[in-house]
């Protein structure tokens, strides 16, 4: 019997459940079984998926993941963006130790490891470049969802990289989605300044406001601390907050809008070549993202000044290049199978 192990950190952000959900769809076509970590139980059993629980300050937990390594013929470690350190960077905490330690773990049990198509950002701290260089030396290979993720990689470290896409663009629906009048927003909270935040809604609602305009707003962060809580503080009517429980309501939402601006990478991704986008890029896997889809975008580290005349403009630009668009996610979507032809 083939077994194929998942590791990675769905549980409360709808991308990481996007890239779980889609990754195990396409290897149960290859794998006789295949398990995939949470750090929130029942996230994917929903799905049907069987959950490895996940957590890292647990003995009993360690335990468990040793096991299940040691049981699988492959073991894939992924996605999102696992090369970054800008949310910190410890034995215990941060998710490129947590990267560092599965691939060690894999290898000591002689295992086949290989990356989901993930992220690598340009690294800041002197640690994250240590434990970049050493797991990516252990891998000798690595897949990668974007251009300048492979570059960030190459001026590490000499390894072979491969880009691929995001297993995220692979997610279907069976039915036919029809399209409403909303205008679709996603925000992040996470690490960004209140007032930066409250300046783009507020150009976004000058802008936009109109009869034929509906502005409704996405969490695709379970926590309330993130999403839940910015829209709270922004004063968005509770009945124009979406909290999608699955992955596949959140693509309903935001593929029958008929406009998606959003900073949530993966609320992109899952729009990308089905509704115009419209990117507000907070990292360099956004703007990546936009350079690469053919999406217009702005960043928050050089708004302009008077953003509520900039935005419509932007917005008429990805309308008329939703075409160019669609090209650019078919392509995605190719190199996304890709992925999983090769491995």
């Amino acid at each position: 019997m083939k077994k194929a192990l998942i590791i990675g950190l769905s549980g409360f952000n709808l991308g990481d459940e996007a890239i779980a959900v889609a990754s195990y769809v396409e290897l149960k076509k290859k794998y006789d079984e295949v398990s995939v970590t949470t750090v929130n139980p029942g996230t994917l059993e929903k799905y049907g998926i069987p959950e490895v629980i996940l957590s890292r300050k647990s003995i009993s937990s360690w335990r468990n993941i040793f096991r299940e390594i040691k049981s699988a013929n492959t073991v894939y470690i992924g996605g999102g963006s696992l090369i970054q350190d800008k949310l910190g960077i410890g034995l215990l905490t941060g998710v490129l130790s947590f990267f560092l330690q599965m691939v060690i773990l894999s290898k000591i049990l002689s295992k086949n490891v290989r990356t989901l198509p993930i992220g690598a950002d340009e690294l800041k701290t002197k640690t994250g470049k240590i434990y970049a260089k050493i797991a990516t030396r252990i891998l000798g290979e690595i897949n990668l969802r974007d251009e300048e993720s492979s570059d960030n990689v190459k001026r590490l470290a000499s390894n072979k990289t491969n880009v691929y896409a995001d297993p995220a663009y692979l997610l279907k629906t069976s039915e036919h989605i029809e399209k409403n009048n909303r205008i679709l927003v996603s925000l992040v909270y996470e690490n960004i300044d209140f007032t930066t935040l409250k300046k783009i809604n507020d150009s976004l609602i000058s802008a936009l406001k109109s009869k034929e305009n509906d502005i409704y707003y996405i969490a695709m962060e379970k926590r309330e601390e993130d999403e839940l809580s910015l829209y709270k503080k922004l004063n968005i009517p509770e009945n124009k907050i979406l909290t999608p429980n699955t992955i596949y309501e959140a693509i309903r939402e935001i593929r029958s809008s008929k406009i998606l601006i959003a900073m949530r990478l993966h609320a992109l991704i899952l729009g990308h070549g089905h509704t115009p986008l419209l990117g507000i890029s907070r990292t360099t896997k956004t703007a990546a993202f936009c350079k690469e889809g053919h999406v217009p975008y702005f960043d928050l580290t050089d708004l302009p000044s008077e953003l509520e005349k900039v935005i419509p403009v932007m917005i008429n630009r990805s309308l008329s290049d939703f075409e160019i668009q669609k090209k650019a996610a078919s392509e995605k979507t190719r190199l996304a199978n890709s992925f999983f032809d090769d491995n």
